[in-house]
């Protein structure tokens, strides 16, 4: 009896190291993001990135690349809004380190559009270029335009993803987790205000001047020229 249930357990554990259960597939995934935080560690230098850095030793960015198309369609939907939310935001930001990386240096043609040090001049970086992600295949354009704004209808998001320009919101020093998604896309908003040049939501998270005249109603607004410059280390 006691050689019959001893094969019972062996093979049942033989089963289920051929079939895991599904929910394993989503605890898989690392949601501190740590690759990507290492990445950050490595190239961040303010608010500027060290893509020549990145470059030259591109392993840990190539590395959480892999790791955002490790994850199955299955396992995200899984997970609690928070830590889709999260996901996405951090997969743009991934992904468009690594699109800059695979066409660094970045130097277009007099001909091309201005300035030449530019992601603009990368073809099809927004539309075209597709990554393996969230369980399919996506463009920079739908992570943010189909996938960001409609799904999860958080207008703060727009500070905590990165398009690699200067007039970007600063791209954060570490990744985007759920537990303090709050207070990171807060701070996030705040650190882009408080740059020359921005006025968005200054009542609620501009610095106290800006927030103070806001609130008046008497404020002048004037636009300027977004500033398509690559955050490089190296930039002008």
């Amino acid at each position: 009896m006691r050689r019959r249930w001893t094969l019972l357990l062996l093979a049942a554990l033989s089963l289920t190291a051929a079939h895991p259960p599904a929910q394993a597939g989503a605890q898989a995934f690392d949601h501190q993001c740590r690759t990507y935080a290492s990445v950050l560690d490595g190239s961040l230098v303010g608010s500027r990135v060290g893509y020549g850095r990145l470059a030259s030793d591109r392993v840990a960015l190539d590395a959480a690349v892999d790791e955002l198309a490790a994850v199955s369609r299955e396992a995200f939907d899984a997970w609690s809004r928070a830590h889709q939310l999260v996901y996405w935001i951090n997969a743009y930001n991934v992904l468009t380190l690594r699109v800059i990386v695979d066409h660094y240096p970045i130097r277009g043609s007099w001909l091309s559009l201005y300035p030449r040090s530019s992601i603009r001049q990368i073809d099809g970086v927004w539309d075209a270029i597709t990554w393996q992600a969230g369980g399919r295949r996506v463009t920079l354009d739908q992570i943010e335009h189909d996938i960001l704004r409609p799904t999860f209808a958080e207008p703060l998001v727009h500070f905590a993803i990165n398009c690699a320009a200067l007039s970007c919101p600063p791209l954060r020093g570490e990744p985007f987790v759920a537990e303090r998604l709050a207070t990171q896309l807060a701070d996030s908003t705040r650190r882009a205000l408080a740059q020359e040049g921005w006025l968005r939501l200054v009542a609620d998270f501009g610095p106290p001047a800006a927030a103070a005249l806001a609130r008046t109603g008497t404020a002048r607004i004037r636009f300027l020229d977004y500033d398509w410059t690559l955050n490089d280390v190296g930039g002008s």
